[in-house]
């Protein structure tokens, strides 16, 4: 197909911390990225008139106002009193509604992607300030960065340095979830829980295991692995709970749930060993199995 053609990746949460709730309803949250090698492709055409129109191969992604896409193709024509008509193609390799930010990678590629067909010449900083405005995940994917430790919705984003690159078995399930209902019923059960401080990980072990490069030590991510939004994640869904019991019973130690879920990870030593679980886990038909990477 003729035109400018992007890939999105998707990202994993190593570290989730919900700091608190702000006046405007939306949380501060500190977390540690993964970049990992699962990506959409995403297709940009010029076309006549003055609409913008997305077409998509998942018909669970909506393809009007409200998709990421639409808002950053939006942002960019009223900023620069772009007239031009767009025709965007999204190929969805990336589960949606899965905590592995399909929809905020795709924004951000299109924000790099008509930046360069439009030539608009716009640095890195300006891309990741319009980021900001569509979505919290967005400027992580304009970051560049295979590692990023992040202040949410403060826009704090710093690359964390390494040469490390880990292996994971990603299990996604059948049913997905509304990251809008997954902080309501967190909001919820942090109510319901008495005053006691409790646990809340450690997100400095987390940055020092990526930054020592400790890749064959699943055992030492096992104890840095963290997401306050599990425990919510799983009364709404109970089933991940069941994949990381799952994943557990195999003897994969280092396993946590990405972002508000519903897609649960396991921290592997190589690809061999992966392709060796999946086989393991072929008998769960409902559960999509993917073998990835940090890229």
């Amino acid at each position: 197909m003729p035109g400018l053609h992007v890939k999105a990746a998707a990202k994993l949460n190593l570290y989730l911390r919900v700091l608190g709730k702000r006046p405007d309803g939306f949380h501060d949250i500190q977390t540690v990225f993964e970049r990992i090698n699962l990506f959409d492709k995403l297709v940009f055409r010029e076309s006549k008139g003055k609409a913008i129109k997305i077409c998509c191969d998942c018909p669970h992604v909506p393809t009007g106002k409200d998709n990421l896409v639409y808002k950053a193709a939006d942002a960019l024509r009223k900023k620069f009193s772009i007239k031009q008509g767009l025709q965007i193609f999204i190929e969805k390799a990336i589960p949606p509604g899965a905590g592995l930010g399909g929809g905020s990678s795709d924004a951000a590629a299109t924000l790099l992607g008509l930046n360069h067909l439009w030539q608009l010449r716009l640095d890195k900083k300006e891309l990741i300030n319009i980021a900001a405005t569509i979505g919290a995940d967005v400027p992580f994917f304009i970051t560049n960065s295979e590692f990023c430790l992040a202040e949410q919705p403060r826009q704090k984003f710093s690359r964390i340095k390494t040469g490390l690159k880990l292996w994971h078995i990603l299990v996604v399930p059948k049913n997905n979830l509304s990251t809008a209902l997954v902080y309501k019923q967190f909001d919820r059960l942090q109510r319901r829980e008495s005053r006691l401080t409790k646990p809340k990980g450690d997100v400095k072990i987390m940055a020092s295991l990526i930054k020592s490069s400790q890749e064959k030590q699943s055992e030492l991510f096992a104890k840095g692995l963290y997401n306050d939004l599990e425990q919510a994640a799983i009364t709404l869904l109970p089933q991940i709970l069941t994949i990381k019991q799952t994943l557990y019973s195999l003897g994969i130690n280092a396993v946590a749930m990405s972002g508000s879920g519903s897609s649960v990870f396991g921290i592997l030593r190589s690809r061999k060993e992966g392709e060796h679980f999946r086989r393991r886990l072929g008998k769960f038909k409902d559960w999509r199995i993917f073998i990835v990477r940090t890229c």
